[in-house]
Parts: C-alpha cells; structure tokens; sequence
C-alpha cells in the first residue's frame, strides 16, 4: 500500500510532531491508511471497542507491537491479564506511543483478550465484576441486589483460588497475582462481611459463608488476623445454619487458641442475646448468652473500653424479657 506523507506532515504516530522529527526512519508499512482516528483527548475501553480487531491491530503496529494472533493466545496461556501482557510487550519492543496513545496498548490488549480468548478470564474482567458486585451492594434497600453483589463476587473468589499456589501462605502473598482496583487483603474481607449481611435475608448464604471461610483459611493459614476473623465468621454462621454444635465447637477452638481475645465470647454471647442479627427470637438464650459475657469480662484485655463494652451488653439483656 502506497502512503504520500511529507516530510513536514504530522506524523501518522499522533505524536504531534512532524513525520521528519518522529518516525521518518520507520517503515511506511507501519502506517496503515486506516488506522482509528481520535474521537476524545484519552483513549478509553469503551471507545477502543468499538473499533473493528483489525484496525485495532493496525494501531498496535504502528505503535511498535508486531503484533500477530498466535503469539498474542501464547501470552494470553502465560499471563493472568492483559496488562502483564502489556508489560511483557514494553519489554520485548520499542513501543513508540507519546502523548494521548499512550494507553492505548494495554486497552487495546484488554480489548483483544476479551474477543480473542473470551474462555480464560482475565484480571481485568474480575476486576469488572468486583466493581459491579459493589454497585450491587452498595443498593442497601435493594435485597436482590446484596444477594447478587455476592453471588457475583463468590464467583470472583473461585475463579481467584485457581491462581493460589501452596508457597502463598498469606493473603499478602496472594496479591501477586491480582493486580486490580481493589486490594485482596481489603477485598476479601468485604466479601465476608457482605455474605454475613445477605444471609439476614437469603439463609443460603450461610452455607455459602462457611464454604468461603474454610477455603480461604485453607488457603492462606498464615494469615493471622484472618484466620480469627475468618474463623469467627465461620463459627457465626455454622450456629446460624443450624449447625449448632459444630459452630460451637469453632467458637471454642477459638478461645484455645487466643485465650487473651475476649471478642470470640462477645460474638457468640451475641448470637444467642440475638442482638442485630436480624433473626428474631430463634436462638434466644439470655442465660446462655450471658454466661458468654461474663466469660468475656473474666479475660484481661489491654483494650480500651471492652469492659464497659460488655456491660452494656449485660445491661441490655436485663431488658429483654425472658
């Protein structure tokens, strides 16, 4: 294809400068007569898939990626989203894109892995589904959208665990392999939390909760701080399932083995003076459960507050008739 640009044109690059100060020294054939043109300042997704996998491909020439299918699929296999492919490109080519193209690589590698490999899910697309699960919870009056919002984000995490490996002993290690808008760290816990909530409504997701819990402290045993909260949970929702005896027990192994933390007798006293689990009179106990507070109040604790924290709870339970 024959392409007449002069030495004092604008560079086809949309550099900015003129063709003899940029890319004079390149091959034509880099220069597609039809590469996509700007629309906006900043190249986003969604405009970049809107342009047809050729022209995209095109852009990425000029660009400085030799682009060709086979090799891309190979990366995709080898990679957990496009921009660590992005990244292996920065590595291997001289990628000449300034100015506004500057993104344009790693969302055109984005676009690329959705049409071209639609099978293997990439960091980006968990990334899409964390961002719409929290759209989804954030309806609080929306009972629908909380059971969906962690429907959606249990898939996240199964999709997740396929990419932890036995060296990952914490949470913090898992990070590696996830490089999106949210923290795992942060993100897991959200979903914990958010289960818990859900299951208010949708007793289902108790089951569900104990699924996650014990995968997750499967997985990452070392994780200190999780493996009590997640241990807490766990326990929280095996009384709530039914499980009486067996979230009993996790409450207890607990204690034995953070004789110090007096929280574990608080939250299960909680759910037996059913304060804020949103369950009605089922397990109501109010000697049971004062009998776990008193426990609590017997540990000595360097926390600020926990005692009077636990005698209004005793103070409330007064309130209650019997």
């Amino acid at each position: 294809m024959k392409i007449d640009i002069g030495r004092n044109d604008p560079c086809p690059c949309k550099s900015g400068l003129k063709f003899k100060r940029c890319c004079i020294d390149k091959p034509l054939n880099l220069f597609p007569q039809h590469t996509p043109e700007r629309r906006n300042q900043w190249w986003s997704f969604k405009e970049i898939s809107q342009i047809q996998t050729d022209k995209i491909i095109e852009k990425l020439v000029m660009c400085g990626i030799p682009f060709s299918k086979e090799e891309f699929l190979v990366d995709v296999h080898n990679h957990y989203g496009a921009g660590d492919i992005y990244n292996e490109w920065k590595s291997r080519y001289s990628i000449t894109t300034t100015g506004f193209d500057g993104d344009f690589p790693w969302m055109a590698a984005d676009v690329l892995w959705r049409r071209l490999a639609p099978e293997k899910i990439s960091t980006e697309m968990l990334d899409d589904w964390m961002q719409y699960g929290y759209e989804l919870i954030e309806q609080k009056d929306n009972y629908a959208g909380r059971v969906d919002g962690c429907t959606l984000w249990l898939e996240v995490w199964d999709e997740l665990k396929k990419r932890f490996t036995p060296e990952m002993k914490t949470i913090e290690n898992a990070e590696a392999v996830f490089s999106g808008s949210q923290s795992l760290f942060n993100w897991c816990q959200d979903l914990e939390m958010e289960l818990g909530n859900a299951a208010i409504d949708e007793e289902s997701l108790h089951l569900e909760r104990i699924r996650y819990c014990s995968e997750f402290l499967e997985c990452f045993p070392d994780s200190e701080y999780f493996v009590q909260e997640m241990g807490k949970a766990r326990a929280e929702s095996l009384i709530m399932s039914g499980k009486l005896k067996e979230g009993e027990k996790a409450f207890q192994d607990l204690i034995v083995k953070y004789p110090k933390n007096p929280w574990f007798y608080i939250y299960w006293g909680d759910l037996y003076a059913c304060f804020g689990i949103g369950r009605g009179d089922r397990l109501r106990n109010n000697l049971k459960a004062e009998e776990l507070y008193r426990k609590a109040l017997g540990i000595e604790s360097d926390e600020d507050g926990i005692g009077e924290i636990i005698e209004q709870r005793l103070e409330s339970l007064k309130l209650v008739v019997h």
